[in-house]
């Protein structure tokens, strides 16, 4: 454990102190908070107000929304980009340095693992604190105790989630201009990979399916059902069902698949399930990169 304590320590070092590194992992927060603050908001607002009339509490309910979108955004950007130190250490030929030394393979596998993580964890939670209090100063209001208690599960599994995808994604790239390019990509689409950037009723019909089977949008579904739970029933007490309906589907609060609204259960099993896949692919790369 003092091994796995030393190179977790290491790696998170080397993350934090890259500038770079850093920077990419913020890229997509750093597009996504500029299109909110330019037209987003003001899109979303007018969609809303014409919708119900120009009631209390659409700002609360705009807000939550972008909320569920960072969240899952940060926990994918972040963990990738504390993987630079395994691709960094494989350019460097360090990995080759581990082998040869007295530490085994699983506690060097095992401290890029839990960087990762730990640094998707830390900017994720930062990330959703960090909403909440904009929103309360906002004029919104905060999560109650057991909506918080949920949305930081979730936060726990999509980082998770993210990690062996991210690993099985850093695991195949060889130098740090590939990786940067790779991270540069994912930063800045991954905001219209999970429907925040574009509205996702308003995208082809092929392109709303490739955002709900992409993993990290069911994080962002998640979420945002968790914490647009509040805001949704003040904004849309008076509305017809159909209005709250379109407004889920437009603006993926909910996504329907065949005419089926996937539930928050399907969403979370889906997750699961994509994390154990992954698992997998990485150790059929692992094997095959040790036969080389």
């Amino acid at each position: 454990m003092k091994i796995i304590g030393k190179l977790l320590s290491r790696n998170m070092k080397l993350f934090f102190r890259d500038k770079t590194s850093v920077f990419f992992s913020l890229l997509s927060v750093i597009i996504l908070i500029s299109l909110y603050l330019i037209f987003l908001s003001n899109l979303q607002y007018d969609s809303v107000k014409q919708a119900v009339g120009n009631i209390k509490g659409i700002k609360f309910l705009i807000n939550s929304w972008i909320m569920g979108g960072l969240v899952s955004i940060v926990a994918f950007t972040s963990t990738l980009g504390a993987f630079g130190s395994m691709v960094g250490d494989k350019e460097k030929e360090n990995a080759n340095d581990f082998m040869v030394s007295p530490i085994k393979n699983v506690h060097i596998v095992a401290g890029y693992v839990l960087s990762s993580a730990i640094v998707g964890l830390i900017m994720t939670i930062f990330a959703a604190i960090f909403s909440e209090v904009f929103i309360y100063i906002d004029n919104g209001s905060l999560l109650d105790v057991g909506s918080m208690v949920k949305v930081l599960a979730v936060v726990f599994l999509s980082v998770i989630m993210a990690t062996v995808i991210n690993m099985f994604i850093a695991s195949l790239v060889r130098t740090m201009s590939a990786f940067t390019a790779v991270s540069t990509v994912i930063g800045t689409l991954i905001g219209f990979l999970t429907g925040v950037y574009v509205p996702i009723g308003s995208l082809p019909s092929t392109v709303r399916y490739i955002i709900m089977f992409f993993p990290p949008s069911h994080a962002g579904l998640v979420l945002k059902k968790i914490v647009m739970a509040k805001p949704l029933s003040e904004v849309f007490k008076n509305a017809p069902s159909s209005v709250i309906s379109s407004y889920k589907t437009q603006y993926g609060v909910d996504f329907l698949i065949k005419g089926h609204n996937i539930t928050i259960s399907e969403s979370i099993l889906y997750m699961v399930a994509v994390t154990v896949i992954f698992f997998v692919l990485i150790l059929v790369v692992r094997r095959k990169s040790k036969i080389k």
